[in-house]
Formats: structure tokens, sequence, C-alpha cells
């Protein structure tokens, strides 16, 4: 099991300078509004993805009265250890693991895999397609960090194709070749995203006869615009297809597109379920994912940012032994004092931080 040992914060958000030890694979981390329960959270995930869950921007992740942040986690798996330092300064971000360079995402995961559970994450379910691919775009990622070359080589190839659209062209030869390049590129992604929903459909199957639940939860692929496996049936199509792109001057099919169905009795649950269930379906497939991180890494950190403190008692019992259960690193956050999380916590080995007795 991954285990985040320490964490020193310097200039990270709300933090000027805090340095925090970790003796158990639990954590609770209490404090009233604006004391940086989130921003705690943040610095792990920002450690394992150099990248926030609640901003693009790097200036906004740097202390108000500072010009550069640095993080350092000790992460410790079986008999290693290693030591993750991210320093950024205008302009250049610095990325170390035990004192050398880190010259990629596979480095980072060697050290932890980190599954974040927000009120954002909501929008999987609550918003457009492009939420639900980026969720499975993510799993998968987590699992073949290489899978980043093949989205931006879709995105240039996608770029290209639209560009050409954009003009008034005369060149089928051109747009047959761009047309075959994303088809491709296209057939890759989709049936990698159909391969990792079918484990997480699995994964999901086993979880519900641990967390039983009122309706059937499903999950399935959708294409926007069908393209066949094989290119010569999809361009027997594209000709009405090419008229309707050229006219509208965007591309009509593709990866970009399409959608993932998520079904709470059979119905989407986008439109259908209540924001309760949608909690918990957020919530069994982020249990999901990790297990499935655990089986094949071991190496998994789930952090639930004041997620589950609004279930009742029998829910919140149910979702720590099964989070328990995983063997993850447990990270939680709560501005309720005495909460049913906490008591409930409390049967459990948990160590808690206060960072209300931390200047910043």
């Amino acid at each position: 099991m991954a285990h985040l040992q320490s964490l020193e914060i310097k200039n990270f958000r709300c933090f000027q300078d805090i340095k925090l030890s970790f003796d158990s694979s639990i954590i609770f981390i209490q404090g009233d509004n604006g004391t940086g329960k989130t921003a705690l959270l943040e610095t792990i995930y920002y450690l394992c993805y150099l990248k926030s869950f609640r901003s693009h921007i790097p200036r906004e992740l740097i202390r108000f009265d500072s010009d550069s942040f640095f993080l350092r986690g000790t992460f410790a798996h079986e008999a290693e250890e290693n030591v993750l330092q991210v320093g950024l300064v205008p302009q250049k971000k610095v990325v170390k693991i035990n004192g050398k360079p880190v010259k990629s995402f596979q480095d980072l995961f060697n050290c932890a895999r980190v599954i974040s559970l927000t009120e954002s994450d909501l929008f999987v379910i609550q918003g457009g397609p492009e939420k639900r691919r980026s969720f499975i775009d993510n799993l998968i990622f987590l699992h073949e960090p290489e899978f980043a070359k093949e989205i931006r080589l879709y995105k240039n190839i996608l770029s290209q194709r639209t560009a050409l659209l954009q003009k008034n062209f005369s060149d089928d030869d051109l747009y047959h070749l761009w047309t075959k390049k994303l088809w491709k590129a296209s057939i890759k992604i989709k049936n990698l995203r159909i391969s990792y929903l079918k484990k997480l459909s699995i994964l999901l199957e086993d979880i519900i006869e641990q967390y039983p639940i009122d309706q059937p939860l499903s999950l399935a692929y959708c294409c926007k615009q069908e393209y066949s496996e094989s290119f010569e049936i999809f361009s027997q199509n594209y000709l009405f297809m090419k008229n309707r792109e050229m006219r509208l001057q965007r591309t009509l099919f593709g990866a970009h597109l399409d959608d993932i169905g998520i079904y709470w009795n059979k119905a989407e649950a986008r439109l259908f379920a209540s924001r309760g269930q949608q909690k918990l379906i957020i919530l069994l497939l982020k249990i999901a994912q990790a297990q499935g991180l655990n089986k094949e890494n071991g190496l998994c950190i789930m952090l639930l940012d004041d997620f589950v403190t609004d279930f009742d008692l029998k829910r919140i019992r149910q979702t720590l032994e099964i989070l328990t259960n995983l063997r993850c690193n447990l990270f939680f956050s709560c501005a309720q004092k005495n909460s049913i999380l906490e008591q409930e916590l409390n049967k459990y080995n948990v160590q808690k931080v206060d960072l209300e007795a931390f200047e910043r």
C-alpha cells in the first residue's frame, strides 16, 4: 500500500510554511472553512499530477505574497521510499524524485496514483459529455500514462481536419486523408475506452455486492456518430457527412464527440437520479477506480474532500468499511465539529490533523 509519510508546503495557496508527518494510513483533516483543508488535499494531488483539481491557472496556486511555491512529499510503498518535490517559479516548473529530474508521468505514478473525490465530481454525471469523456480518459491515463500521447495526437489531427473544413477546399484526396487519420485515431481511443469501461463495470458489480444499492447501476459507451471498425464501410457513408461538414465547417464524427452513459435504474442518472443518488454513484465509481489501481499497481491514495459528511449513519459505516478494505491511503476532510464521519472514523486507526493549530 502506498503511504504518504510526510508533506512540506511552502507558499502554496493559503500555506506559507507547513510541515506534516503522517503515521497512519487514514488521515482526518479538520478545521473551519478557510483553514486550508481543500488546499492540503490539493497539494497531494498536485504532487502526483502537476496540476490542480480546482484551477488550471498556476498563478492562482501561489500564495498571494509570493512569486513561487515548493512542495515535497515522502511516499513509502512496501520497502521502497521516494521523495517527490515540485517547485514552481515564474515560467518554470522543477520536478524531482530522490533528487533526480522526472522524465515522465510514469515516474510520478511509481510514487503514487491519486484519486480525488470532491463536490465538483458530480459534474461527471450532471455535466456534458466532455466531463464523462475526461473521467474515462483519466482512468486510462492512470493505468497507461502513454495514453496522453494518443490524446495529443488525436487533438492535432482533429485541429488539422477542422481547419481544412473551414477553407473552401477542392482537394478530395486531402479530405479523404485527414478523414482516415481521424477515423484511425478515433477507433484506437474508442476501443481503449470501451475496454476500460468494461473493466470498471466488472469492478462495480463486485463493489455493489458489498455495498448494496436500491437501484441497478450500469455504464455504456455511446457514439455520437457511429464509425465502423472498417474504414471501407465507414467511408461509404461519409459522402453525405462530407456535405454537412462543409456546410457547418466542423467535424461531425470522432472520439471527441462520444459520451459515457451512466444509468441508474436503466435511466440516465443525469436526468433521473437525485443529488444524493448521484453522489452515491460517483463514490462507487471512484471506489471501483481505486480497486482497479490497487489490483494492478498497489499505489493508490484517495482524497475525499468533505464528500461523505452528509451521508446518513448507515451509509457512512458502509462507506468506511469498503474504503478501509481497499487498503488505500485515505485522506478525509470535514468542517463540521464532532460529525458522524468523525465519530465513525474514531473506530479506526485514524490520525487527526487540526489545521487551526497551524499558522498560515
